[in-house]
């Protein structure tokens, strides 16, 4: 069909991987031995930057491995003052073929999970993201104790009333509105940030990061 597209058609339309956000930000990461910065530092140690860290050592093995293959290959007289490649030894030239193929694959994989963390925000950080669910839900347990220690100390005081009677007491309502807020607004934070600390995640364990 005219509009279809082929397989590396549609790979020619990606942008490259290192210009995504998700890598601009970690690339320089890497190394931060010489950096007293404790937040990089932090960062540095994330998953997400783990996958970096994975993928420029499949690249690198892989770029190696190429060079490699001209051990198994010599230079012979060509057409002219032409030379072409020719191959010696051609058992390890396949064997290293191989082991090339694999970590293309491999490379592959990473560079999916990357662009999908990418998509998720380059710029998210998996350590940001769990601290923000985290704090979210210990926010409203805080809320929901809070409210649970009131009600038992009128009741303590008070065996007579039931804990729907304390719920209506004064001093309970004058506090009512702000403990509906906060477990309003920490439903919220993790209703936002637990699909998204459970996607990353589920990403990141697909490459075993």
């Amino acid at each position: 069909m005219a509009g279809d597209m082929s397989i590396q058609e549609e790979a020619n339309i990606l942008p490259s991987i290192q210009s995504l956000a998700f890598m601009q930000v970690r690339l320089p990461l890497l190394d931060v031995s010489h950096n007293p910065d404790l937040h990089d530092k932090k960062r540095a140690q994330d998953r997400t930057t783990t996958v970096i860290k994975r993928w420029t050592a499949l690249v690198s093995e892989r770029q190696a491995a190429r060079l490699k293959t001209l051990h198994y290959c010599e230079a012979r007289p060509g057409k002219g003052d032409t030379a072409v490649l020719a191959i010696v030894d051609r058992e390890k030239f396949d064997a290293l073929h191989t082991f090339i193929a694999a970590l293309s694959e491999q490379i592959t994989t990473f560079e999916e999970a990357i662009r999908k963390l990418d998509a998720i925000g380059g710029n998210l950080w998996l350590y940001d993201v769990e601290n923000q669910a985290l704090s979210a839900s210990l926010s409203e347990d805080r809320m929901k104790k809070r409210i649970a220690q009131l009600t038992a100390e009128h009741t303590l005081k008070n065996q007579r009333m039931s804990i729907e009677e304390v719920l209506k007491l004064p001093e309970y309502q004058k506090n009512l509105p702000m403990f509906e807020r906060e477990i309003a607004n920490s439903k919220a934070t993790l209703a936002k940030t637990k699909p998204i600390l459970d996607e990353m995640e589920a990403i990141l364990e697909s490459v075993g990061c």
